[in-house]
């Protein structure tokens, strides 16, 4: 049986759309955001929807919420909790397995270290209450006074965390890259994992964001492009499937707007990555 990788869907009116899409490429898991990008309401379905869109997700073993920018518990004011909050319960009742979080920014915090410690105290009352779904901090692309970017910032986080087993980690490809790693070089690509590993460990990465990008190693630019057009390429990310430390992970691709064929060509080749013997 061939293995099978995830994907980005986007949706405007109905959020039913991501199940029903998902099926049609054959995927194992999907992701969207549980906020409507072009409204920016949170999905609010009827019961009946409700009931549909978990009947539609039972086949997909991992189902992600990706929570809305809007949302920066590492800042001192508007941190977007009760944002937060809500988006989760929408997840929850859609049947959500998991729900992606940025650290985000920690603007006007006197470090990095005090951003950590107030981004732990928002999330923990939060933490308490889940029983169904899990958070997934990700990487993010972003510099200056910006929390998770680096590394050792999980470590920093997850120091005040009082509910571990109920936080994982999402390494994203391209986040990494214009952070600043080098994810090209062998030596590079192996400094890398000796960080996730000293700083967060291979056991709490969730998933794997693979995502290709134009920019520039430490340009800090968050755009994605086509897999395997851009700095990263299929080398680069074939390395990174084939690595065994990371191979067991899922994956997830967050493509941008493209055409469909264009789209379903690049979930066919990279699960001949995933299908080498």
């Amino acid at each position: 049986m061939l293995k099978k990788v995830g994907l980005h869907i986007r949706w405007n009116d109905r959020i039913l759309d991501v199940p029903e899409q998902a099926e049609k490429l054959d995927l194992n898991s999907f992701q969207c955001f549980i906020t409507c990008q072009t409204t920016g309401k949170i999905a609010s379905p009827c019961q009946k929807d409700i009931v549909l869109f978990n009947k539609l997700s039972e086949k997909f073993n991992r189902r992600y919420a990706h929570c809305s920018y809007w949302v920066n518990l590492a800042k001192k004011l508007r941190s977007g909790t009760r944002m937060l909050e809500k988006e989760i319960n929408a997840a929850e009742k859609l049947g959500f397995t998991h729900l992606i979080l940025h650290p985000g920014s920690f603007k006007g915090s006197a470090s990095k270290e005090e951003a950590a410690k107030l981004f732990a105290r928002r999330l923990n009352p939060i933490l308490k209450n889940l029983d169904s779904i899990k958070i997934v901090l990700e990487n993010i692309a972003h510099g200056s006074e910006n929390l998770g970017g680096e590394i050792s910032d999980f470590k920093l986080i997850f120091e005040h965390i009082k509910y571990p087993e109920k936080i994982e980690v999402c390494l994203d490809t391209a986040h990494a890259h214009v952070y600043g790693y080098d994810l090209l070089s062998d030596e590079g690509f192996s400094n890398f994992l000796r960080e996730v590993k000293k700083n967060i460990g291979i056991s709490k990465i969730a998933l794997i964001h693979l995502n290709d990008t134009f920019e520039a190693r430490g340009s800090k630019i968050d755009k994605h492009c086509g897999l395997g057009l851009g700095e990263l390429g299929y080398e680069c990310l074939n390395k990174i499937i084939q690595n065994p430390l990371l191979q067991n992970i899922p994956l997830l691709l967050e493509l941008p707007v493209l055409e469909p064929e264009e789209e379903k060509e690049i979930l066919k080749r990279v699960r001949g990555f995933l299908n080498k013997e």
